[in-house]
């Protein structure tokens, strides 16, 4: 019982944090930011895949944060 009720905090703060990811637009933050940065600049950080790595590291942020203030944190 202990595990079914885990993996459905799980999934039910998955969903939340989604949700919240959807609402901040963080994709959208950073390509606006992006697109205001000298395009030879833009060029290589696109490349390095700086911009990605910037996404993926706020998205990781908010979601782990939903997921210690959410279901998880308790169970």
């Amino acid at each position: 019982a202990a595990i079914k009720t885990k993996l459905w905090a799980l999934q039910m703060s998955w969903g939340i944090a989604q949700g919240v990811l959807d609402n901040l637009g963080i994709s959208d933050i950073v390509n606006s930011y992006m697109a205001r940065l000298d395009p030879s600049i833009a060029y290589i950080g696109n490349t390095a895949g700086i911009f990605d790595a910037l996404n993926l590291v706020a998205n990781a942020a908010v979601t782990r944060f939903i997921l210690k203030t959410t279901f998880l944190g308790s169970v």
